[in-house]
């Protein structure tokens, strides 16, 4: 691998790492209050519309893997730029589907362009950051991932009880997909200028990712992070028939409960960034899954004794989500710091792992009939569990 960075490129600025990373974590969870009305008008059953979240997730994770290479071969803008125009022409179409069919062809696009964001952001933060600084930069970016995914299921059933038409959450897709596509055109410069062009891309692709398979550390972080963000898709994906089963929750409380997780993440990233001047990124990993782990067995524990209303989900689950704040950024920042010239190939399989396993949990959950919550908390324990093991060896294997 010959790339290296040619000068010190402008670090783009963090509201622009937020909104294109926000563009993502928007299309995944917000339209998830209208499970019912979309299902109704479209004529759907559960089970196809748990998949418009699934196929989304898969297409999520298997595009990182082309952006995050092709982002090492012609820069971060290129990728990004096309990424969005991807993503905003999708939004649209979703808003206008008429048929459940149409809405999964379209969510399968917006998952194509959504990618982008998350897999370049975190590869131009590594770009022009030091490790340390990288986990710092990356915390304050997971704060406004915990914002925006607090906010998507609240906004998004927030516009279903004020409109009654589900359309009007992709519009709103839409429209914001076009902010951080005007910033990174006008307002960003390229962070990375590769210098090996003439080297044929797929086989520097794959000596890249053999590299990476090469490394234990890299392996081990990237799938805890998968396994413990699994937790989080078992429980979206369930959540709406849940919370609806046991207690009829409007499409907003469903938003309100989901909110909780988020505002937990949003702590843990808090915390995260002032951890890191006095532990080591892999101690703040392992304090991290020790809340994760206790927040979840804490939801099998009360599943088991038959407690449910919106508080005994909501507190346990706001735990893993303040764990999860400390693990996610971190976790991944240890992960792509293994060679800094393959930092887009990194986060490209980073991620990847993170989605594809998301996606098989809420495919595994689309089969499940979730009259209380006892099945999906199995489901996290068993995911949880698998986490805090890869994460205690790759801090003995430090």
């Amino acid at each position: 691998m010959q790339n290296k960075i040619k000068h010190s490129p402008k670090a783009p600025s963090l509201s622009f790492l937020l909104m294109a990373t926000m563009t993502g974590i928007f299309a995944t969870n917000l339209y998830l209050p209208s499970f019912a009305n979309i299902s109704s008008d479209l004529n759907a059953s559960s089970q196809s519309f748990q998949l418009t979240l699934t196929v989304f997730l898969f297409s999520f994770g298997i595009f990182q893997l082309i952006h995050g290479p092709l982002s090492d071969q012609i820069g971060r803008k290129k990728v990004m730029i096309f990424g969005l125009l991807i993503f905003i022409v999708a939004s649209f179409g979703a808003a206008l589907a008429d048929s459940i069919n149409f809405l999964i062809a379209m969510r399968v696009l917006q998952a194509v362009g959504g990618s982008t964001g998350m897999v370049i952001a975190r590869a131009m933060v590594r770009d022009v950051y030091e490790r340390d600084e990288s986990a710092k930069i990356m915390a304050y970016v997971g704060m406004g991932s915990g914002v925006s995914a607090a906010a998507a299921p609240l906004i998004g059933g927030i516009l279903q009880d004020l409109t009654g038409d589900w359309r009007w959450g992709f519009y709103s897709l839409t429209i914001f997909g076009i902010i951080p596509l005007i910033i990174i055109i006008f307002l960003v410069e390229e962070t990375f200028t590769p210098t090996n062009k003439k080297k044929n891309p797929i086989t520097n692709a794959a000596s890249g990712f053999q590299a990476l398979l090469k490394s234990k550390n890299y392996l081990l972080y990237t799938f805890g992070s998968g396994t413990l963000n699994s937790c989080f898709f078992s429980f979206a994906a369930a959540a709406p028939f849940i919370l609806n089963n046991l207690i009829d929750s409007s499409a907003s409380r469903i938003g309100i409960i989901l909110l909780y997780i988020s505002l937990g993440f949003l702590a843990g990233n808090l915390l995260s960034t002032k951890l890191n001047k006095k532990l080591s990124l892999e101690k703040i990993v392992l304090v991290g899954i020790t809340f994760c782990f206790i927040g979840i067995l804490l939801f099998l524990i009360l599943a088991f004794f038959h407690f449910y209303n919106e508080e005994v989900i909501s507190i346990p689950m706001t735990i893993y989500g303040f764990g999860s704040g400390l693990v996610i950024p971190t976790a991944g920042v240890i992960a792509v710091s293994v060679d800094k010239n393959i930092i887009g190939t990194g986060s490209a399989l980073y991620g990847f792992n993170i989605f594809i396993m998301g996606a098989f949990s809420t495919l595994i959950s689309s089969f499940i009939l979730h009259e209380n919550q006892i099945p999906v908390s199995i489901m996290m324990i068993f995911f949880v569990s698998i986490a805090t093991i890869c994460f205690y060896l790759g801090y003995k294997n430090k």
